[in-house]
């Protein structure tokens, strides 16, 4: 047969196999193997999956074939079954319809920064949905307008979740009106996988994935929670799960290739990630199978709370997940200021982009607000410090994930999203300028243009003799060292978005130029080459309440 679909869109296809496997889901009994040769003439091996009825059931004979076409044109396909019933051909067409736009990759020319396919820079809006809240049992129609749509109307392009929900959970956001508590899979993932879970979560995979939204799998290859509830609860039931540790090396691999089969299809896929809770050191057997089995290679990390003994620089890592709170930085604590936070993203570069996915400031509303939250922490600073924190990452040339959920433990509305209203404007605002203000994808950490400065407050993005960005939280006053030239010079609230120009407006480049923010606040310097090209004034950013005014650069 012959089929279209949109160039990295995901193509599928059924087919009946009437035989009786004792376990269909075992790789090793029964593969489902297709051998996929592109329009430049290269091939691209996958396998399929058995799909119960093929409708979200649990008994049937069908399997399905997924693909995701990365060249425009016509590609043929063969598929072989491992126990010999006969296989087939087939064609698809994939068009450039400009519908999807890729697969999240490190951008090659600087791989500080994400960029579909490796080539066109993106930078990372990322809002994490509802902390122990298992999104993906909810009805794709309800979550759909009142959850994912008014995130993404705020202009965001990715997205993090609880995606892949091993663990059982009743978790939900309180004003949905219904919730698949079962697990993706039973005691063992190798013969107890669930058919109408798979399907309903898919369903959230596939409308982001239309949508080009891409999402981080914050937990989702060990049953952590249901673990640590078992052991909270003292409930034998929850034991029953396999945690990955526990598994055999061929249980991981049938596992691992069963998500890759089902999942790894879908441009949006936009991070394995594997954390330091599974106790597989570095965390290689997961990442080494996703590299393994995954021909498209999605982003694949290992979110690590111990920077001192990271191993990103592995090829089996594609990018680094950080935490914000680790123990091993070894700073004094902060008096103002997310200086760590800025230092955790230097501290994990290894040539690959760093994604702060797990930041205290950043959950502001889980660690500030929750009860018996950290306790020399004040809440009244939370959004001060969800802002702060933000830049002190974005000047690292680091990305990051945030949210304004109610505290850790407690379950969410959907009118919870995007709620805090004083720090949706301060992350859009920060968005405005890395996207409108500076070309950001050509920017650099440059911590060594400072000097006269207070370590913890002030640090700097710059492509050396064209763009400056330098971040100034509590009006701490600084020296920037700025390439020959002459270049224009403009203050930027954080806060407000208010303009003003700086050192008079036009400054030459020399060493040391001091500078001093207004009024004692938290401010950007924007310092930029007069030949760089003109940006217009900008526009209101999508998602910024109503009154927020744009102030044109001077």
């Amino acid at each position: 047969s012959s089929d279209t679909v949109s160039l990295y869109g995901t193509w599928e296809k059924s087919f009946t196999n009437t035989k009786n496997y004792s376990n269909p889901y075992n790789f090793d009994q029964i593969q489902l193997d297709a051998v996929f040769t592109a329009p430049s003439g290269r091939t691209i091996s996958f396998f399929g999956f058995h799909d119960g009825d093929g409708n979200g059931g649990q008994n049937g004979d069908v399997w399905k074939l997924r693909f995701l076409p990365d060249e425009s044109g016509a590609w043929t396909y063969t598929y072989t079954w491992s126990d010999g019933t006969p296989g087939g051909s087939g064609s698809l067409n994939a068009v450039s319809d400009g519908l999807y736009r890729g697969i999240l990759k490190p951008y090659g020319p600087n791989p500080h920064w994400f960029a579909y396919n490796g080539s066109q820079p993106v930078l990372l809006k990322s809002y994490y949905i509802a902390h122990k809240v298992s999104i993906a049992g909810m009805p794709i129609d309800w979550t759909a307008s009142n959850v994912y749509q008014k995130l993404i109307d705020g202009g965001y392009n990715h997205l993090q979740l609880n995606l892949l929900n091993v663990s059982w959970t009743d978790s939900q956001f309180l004003d949905a009106p219904s919730h698949l508590s079962t697990p993706l899979w039973g005691r063992d993932p190798v013969t107890d996988q669930r058919m109408n879970v798979w399907r309903n979560m898919e369903d959230h995979v596939s409308w982001l994935n239309d949508r080009n939204v891409g999402i981080h799998l914050f937990t989702g290859f060990d049953p952590k929670e249901q673990y640590n509830q078992a052991t909270a609860t003292g409930d034998p039931c929850c034991f029953s799960q396999k945690r990955w540790m526990s598994m055999s090396a061929a249980e991981k691999k049938h596992y691992v290739k069963y998500v890759v089969a089902r999942l790894a299809p879908y441009a949006n896929i936009a991070g394995w990630n594997y954390t330091w809770e599974m106790q597989d050191v570095g965390g290689y057997e997961l990442a080494g199978l996703l590299a393994q089995y995954d021909p498209w290679e999605h982003l694949r990390t290992y979110h690590d709370d111990s920077l001192s003994s990271h191993d990103f620089a592995d090829p089996r890592y594609t990018f680094a997940a950080v935490e914000e709170y680790n123990p091993d930085l070894s700073w004094p604590a902060r008096s103002v200021g997310s200086y760590p936070g800025h230092r955790a993203m230097l501290m994990a570069y290894a040539n690959k982009p760093v994604y702060m996915m797990e930041g205290s400031s950043l959950w502001y509303a889980c660690y500030h607000e929750a009860s018996g939250g950290y306790s020399n922490w004040d809440s009244s600073r939370a959004e001060d410090d969800a802002r702060r924190t933000a830049w002190a990452i974005t000047t690292a040339a680091g990305s990051f994930t945030w949210n304004d959920h109610p505290g850790c433990g407690n379950p969410a509305r959907s009118s919870d999203v995007l709620a805090m209203t004083e720090s949706v404007d301060y992350m859009n605002i920060l968005h405005q300028i890395m996207e409108v203000d500076v070309t950001f994808n050509r920017m650099h950490p440059h911590d060594e243009l400072l000097s006269g400065k207070s370590a913890t407050e002030v640090s700097p993005l710059a492509e050396i003799g064209k763009q400056y960005l330098v971040y100034a939280e509590a009006g701490a006053n600084f020296k920037l060292s700025v390439a020959g030239g002459s270049y224009t010079a403009t203050w930027i609230n954080t806060q407000t978005n208010a303009r003003q120009n700086a050192n008079g407006g036009v400054v030459t480049g020399a060493s040391a130029i001091p500078f001093t923010p207004p009024n004692g606040g938290d401010w950007v310097l924007l310092v930029r080459s007069v030949s760089t090209p003109d940006i217009a004034a900008p526009s209101v950013p999508s998602g910024l309440s109503a009154g927020w005014q744009a102030v044109p650069l001077v």
